[in-house]
């Protein structure tokens, strides 16, 4: 009996198996070729875009499409089993470039938001995202910068450039005219040769320049409270000066020789003088009457000279 049992189960078991056998047989046999429509259908539901060409490939079971398609990213190839319509293959071969405006139409659409004078463009990538950034100058050292979205041309953002703050002119109370009187007025007699401005620890100041006599002096006076801050003296003559006291020295050397030569003189006639004083005697200057006798006495010399002469 139990022998009856095991021999009915096993014949369902070879039949069960056989007709499974059978089933997977008849499954491949019925496995057709998918056409290029069906294989199209398949990418589409999985891919969006436009099909440029599609071919079969290969030999036997192992044929399958490949397909060109053209997305929003860019240009792929896709690999279907002809059979199953599974993708075995993606890959892309040509990435879609991004159209963006110019950069003339993006300084367009700037100066059309804002007023004013265009300075600079630049183009910028934003987190993938193309943007021009224009520069305008609205006010006089003012700047003003539109960010215009490269693709479509839209403005996503509008700021003044805080860098470009326009630059403050130096502030002056007092005029040029009036810094000329008031160094004037600090060295009498003296004339003004130039005007300048100068940077100082107090803030701006007029360079006055004076010529007095030999000397220059350049005074610098507070060009907002007219303070006299500083005043330089410059000689113009020191070379000359330095010059002449050089040449003394070597003046009063020679005078000095000269001096001395004289000074030998009169020692050695004094020296002469005293000797012959020493051998004559002393006597009283003549008087009056004294001289009278001694030119008659010379008279009386020549007459007798005459007297010698007509006697011979």
């Amino acid at each position: 009996m139990k022998k009856g049992w095991i021999i009915a189960i096993a014949i369902f078991i070879t039949v069960v198996c056989a007709g499974f056998g059978t089933q997977h047989i008849m499954a491949n046999q019925n496995n057709e070729q998918l056409t290029k429509e069906e294989v199209k259908e398949i990418v589409h539901k999985q891919y969006k875009g436009t099909f440029q060409s599609i071919k079969l490939v290969g030999k036997d079971d192992k044929k399958v499409y490949e397909i060109i398609m053209e997305t929003k990213q860019g240009t792929y190839k896709v690999v279907v089993d002809a059979y199953s319509g599974e993708i075995i293959n993606l890959k892309e071969i040509e990435r879609k470039k991004e159209k963006k405006i110019t950069e003339e139409k993006a300084k367009e659409i700037a100066l059309a938001e804002v007023a004013g004078t265009f300075k600079t463009i630049k183009l910028e990538d934003r987190e993938g995202t193309a943007v021009y950034i224009v520069e305008i100058e609205t006010e006089p050292g003012i700047v003003t910068v539109v960010e215009v979205e490269a693709k479509k041309g839209a403005i996503i953002g509008q700021y003044v450039n805080t860098e470009h703050e326009p630059e403050q002119p130096p502030q002056t109370v007092i005029t040029e005219q009036q810094a000329k009187d008031i160094a004037v007025q600090s060295v009498p007699g003296a004339a003004v040769s130039y005007v300048s401005t100068a940077e100082t620890n107090t803030g701006l100041a007029y360079k006055v320049t004076l010529q007095h006599g030999t000397q220059q002096i350049d005074v610098l006076v507070h060009s907002i409270t007219g303070e006299v801050v500083a005043k330089t003296t410059i000689s113009t003559g020191d070379d000359d000066d330095d010059d002449n006291e050089t040449n003394q020295p070597a003046s009063g050397g020679q005078n000095q020789q000269n001096n001395n030569q004289p000074s030998q003189q009169p020692s050695h006639n004094n020296g002469s003088n005293q000797q012959n004083n020493n051998n004559q005697p002393s006597t009283p200057p003549p008087s009056q009457g004294q001289q009278d006798d001694d030119d008659d006495g010379g008279d009386d010399q020549d007459d007798s000279g005459d007297d010698d002469g007509d006697d011979d």
